[in-house]
Parts: C-alpha cells; structure tokens; sequence
C-alpha cells in the first residue's frame, strides 16, 4: 500500500502550482485524524522539505505515540540537527533503528535553504530513507517486521 500525504495534505489546504506549507519551527503543525491506513504496513511515505534549521529535532511527518516507560510505537521523518532521519517502530524489540534507542535511519545533512524530496520505505526487509532519489540509508529489522498500532493523530510540521 502506498501512502500518499499529498492527498491528505489536499484534503485540508488549497493546492495548486507552488504551494507549500510554511512552519517555523516552534510550534506549527498540521494534524489529521487517526485512520487505520496510516499504519500501513509495507509503509512508503514521501514530503518535500526546504529549511536552513540546523539545531534540535522538529518532526517532518509524524504518526508516533510516545508511551514513556513502556517504549515508542509508531513511524516519524525528522530532522535531528539539520539531518533528516526515519524510524519506525511496532513494538520494544521490533522496530528498524540504530541501536536500543531506535534513532533510526540518518539520511544526512538537508538544511541548506534548498528543496529536498524525502522518501521513507518499510517492508518485511528493513527501512530505506531516500534523498532526492538517492538511498542513503537502509537498516534491517530488529527483532519481528510487524505493523504499527498507534491511534494517534498523525503531525505534519
């Protein structure tokens, strides 16, 4: 199943040649209501991004639901100090990350004040993040490929 958040990015904002949804980094974001389809799994999400922010971790897409002790379950693109990065994780011992934090895929630098396409990929072989085409990063699972469960909102911004 592919999930296209152009679609539902149009479903709630005019669109039209040139159009982009501005953040600025603190507190802007875009919610859409929880839908079973979110959680898809084999899961490809794609985004144009443009930022020059190169410090803290703003979320880019989000479908994620932090349950403190309990560990994470969800999928989330992101930037961690001017990198983009992915991860997606189904459960404590079965998500694709690096290591026992599940910081997930690093697809390098993007915060030059230029558009990048990010594309983010799962499937029963691991994560693939993808820059303007070009893989950059892929990791097997840890543990069992399963789906994600959250009934979260899912965040744009």
């Amino acid at each position: 199943m592919l999930l296209s958040l152009t679609t539902v990015i149009a479903a709630r904002a005019q669109s039209g040649p040139a159009f982009a949804l501005g953040f600025d980094g603190v507190n802007d974001d875009v919610s859409v209501a929880h839908h079973t389809a979110l959680n898809a799994f084999p899961l490809t999400v794609t985004t144009w991004i443009r930022t020059t922010q190169t410090t803290g971790a703003p979320g880019l897409i989000n479908k994620i639901r932090f349950a403190g002790i309990l560990g994470l379950n969800g999928w989330q693109v992101y930037l961690t100090d001017g990198n983009v990065r992915a991860r997606y994780i189904a459960g404590l011992e079965d998500y694709v990350g690096e290591g026992a934090d599940g910081l997930g895929l690093n697809g390098g630098p993007v915060a030059d004040g230029v558009w990048h396409h990010i594309a983010f990929a799962v499937d029963a072989d691991g994560g693939r993040l993808y820059v303007d085409g070009e893989p950059r990063s892929s990791l097997p699972w840890e543990g069992n490929p399963a789906a994600t469960t959250p009934t979260s909102v899912l965040y744009l911004g």
